[in-house]
């Protein structure tokens, strides 16, 4: 296995100081989407991307591996499928409050499996808030 750069080595750490590691890892899952987008001409893509990627650096909640790793990939798949409801909701506005009740009521419900279920849950909520008006991309 190949060694990690030690300028670096603080980003891909378990333990230490978490919320420096955080913070970089947020910037740049934000900004290198955000960066791809202005220099190809589809900044939309870009903001997309970038808004996803930190939204789910987000629901990483620290402590040990196994507990990171069942919460992002839980956050994932509920991610996925509030993206899926949020693209196939027509434009009528009674039924977008009737499933944002819904993906709100279920988010905030899966708070009982802690810290981790609470993060995931907020970062579900704000991607289904952030879905359910995603422009069409057209390439």
């Amino acid at each position: 296995m190949p060694a990690k750069p030690k300028l670096f080595k603080f980003i891909f750490q378990s333990s230490g100081d978490l919320e420096i590691s955080r913070g970089l890892r947020a910037l740049v899952a934000f900004a290198i989407p955000l960066a791809i987008g202005e220099l190809t001409s589809h900044r939309a893509v870009g903001n997309a991307i970038g808004l996803s990627a930190l939204y789910f650096i987000l629901g990483d909640v620290g402590g040990f591996y196994p507990t990171r790793a069942k919460a992002l990939i839980g956050t994932i798949i509920t991610c996925a499928i509030s993206l899926f409801l949020a693209t196939l909701l027509p434009e009528t506005w009674w039924l977008k409050v009737l499933f944002t009740f819904g993906c709100m009521f279920a988010a905030g419900y899966v708070g009982v499996y802690g810290a981790p279920g609470v993060m995931g849950g907020i970062v579900t909520g704000l991607f289904f808030l952030y879905a359910i008006e995603l422009p069409e991309i057209g390439f």
